[in-house]
């Protein structure tokens, strides 16, 4: 398996989440069968953010690679899980944003809001 990790060094709002897929296309990602992403450095994420890592995940998933976050900070992790994502990208959390979120249960409906997201026309029940 021929791993890669990047780390993220924008944060993912506006411009900076649009530039994501130029930063990437640095990297020998046809070769690659994994891309483990490091989000220490982003802070901050906003729909535009979750756009990119949602386009990426579904060009990951099409062509049967693995896409992982990790080293993701509270409030970006707090985000991608309000809107379902850690439902399908596997998202490692630091430490103590693990444990915060232990304590709380998951947003209702979180997961279907992802889902339908990718693919508009599914209906979950």
């Amino acid at each position: 398996m021929n791993r890669l990790s990047h780390i993220v060094e924008n944060h993912l709002v506006g411009h900076d989440a649009l530039a994501l897929a130029r930063e990437l296309s640095a990297l020998p990602l046809d070769e690659a069968t994994a891309l483990t992403l490091s989000l220490r450095n982003v802070a901050v994420i906003d729909a535009s953010g979750v756009a990119a890592l949602v386009r990426l995940y579904s060009q990951f998933e099409a062509a049967g690679k693995a896409l992982d976050l990790v080293d993701v900070n509270a409030s970006v992790f707090h985000e991608l899980e309000r809107v379902g994502i850690d439902a399908c990208i596997s998202v490692d959390a630091r430490a103590s944003t693990r444990a915060e979120s232990r304590s709380k249960p998951p947003p209702p409906g979180a997961a279907g809001r992802f889902m339908r997201w990718l693919n508009p026309t599914t209906t979950l029940h």
